[in-house]
């Protein structure tokens, strides 16, 4: 019975997963296919997407999407089925996943004004919207692609860019601090080699190991320079959206005084706000 089957599949344990969300953990791709094809229910693609999603399961997520139309991918714009609130397309631009959350985008009709406003004003718990999220997985491509969603309407273009979450912060936020939460992993994993005071005897006493520290630090400033350009080349771009803002001063400023923010990249902010006044 048909019925029985989608029951069972849909009853969730403690943890509030179901039988198809603890099978994709496992990455058990037959049964889940099984599943699909069994029941060729529009539910359990749901279902399946959305737990290959709350796994990151990009494989899951992939096979999932192609059997879907777009029209049936709309739900996920006003869905709050993760963590935080997120719907599934907050989710997978905050991985920066463009190809998939291209694919969800697809059932946008981008000339449709309350369609755009959907997007635009869904936030999650913290009251982030999309462009957050995207600014989040520091792929400027992603978040030129939600931004694009609002080139029929200047007005809710400037309600994406300039938004604030409940904590007063904008994607220029939401970008920056995903470096700084980056640049402190990086930081904290020199830290843990520096402390390892066998490792560094070893070092010291042997030339390779030396020669490779040194190409390793080179290695270091390379990603270094490489992490400022990218930093460099969204701040010009978000400073763009919002020239004719008339809070671009406070938006830039406050960014710019975050205290997680690092030295370089507070002085970059506060160099552009000199030099790029609205005219």
């Amino acid at each position: 019975n048909k019925q029985l089957l989608l029951d069972m599949i849909f009853n969730e344990d403690d943890d509030g997963d179901t039988s198809v969300s603890v099978e994709i953990a496992k990455q058990k791709s037959n049964v889940v296919s099984v599943l699909s094809d069994y029941a060729k229910s529009e539910e359990i693609n749901k279902a399946i997407l959305i737990a290959a999603i709350k796994h990151d399961k990009r494989s899951f997520i992939e096979n999932t999407i192609v059997k879907m139309k777009p029209s049936h991918l709309s739900w996920v714009l006003h869905s709050k089925k993760f963590s935080g609130g997120d719907n599934a397309l907050a989710v997978l631009l905050s991985k920066g996943y463009l190809k998939h959350a291209k694919s969800f985008m697809q059932s946008i009709d981008v000339q449709d004004e309350q369609s755009v406003a959907n997007l635009v004003r869904f936030n999650n718990y913290r009251g982030e919207n999309v462009f957050h999220a995207a600014a989040k997985s520091r792929n400027i491509e992603c978040c030129k692609t939600i931004v694009g969603i609002t080139q029929y309407f200047q007005g809710l273009k400037n309600e994406l860019v300039t938004a604030r979450d409940h904590y007063g912060k904008t994607p220029l936020h939401a970008y920056l601090e995903a470096n700084a939460n980056d640049d402190d992993d990086d930081a904290n994993s020199d830290d843990s080699d520096d402390d390892d005071d066998d490792d560094a005897s070893d070092a010291s006493s042997n030339v390779s190991n030396v020669s490779s520290s040194n190409s390793s630090n080179r290695g270091a400033q390379e990603n270094q320079n490489k992490h400022l350009s990218k930093t460099t080349s969204f701040i010009k771009w978000y400073l763009s959206l919002i020239r004719k803002s008339k809070d671009r001063l406070s938006l830039v400023t406050a960014a710019a005084s975050d205290k997680k923010k690092k030295a370089k990249t507070a002085s970059l902010l506060h160099m552009s706000t000199i030099n790029n006044q609205p005219k």
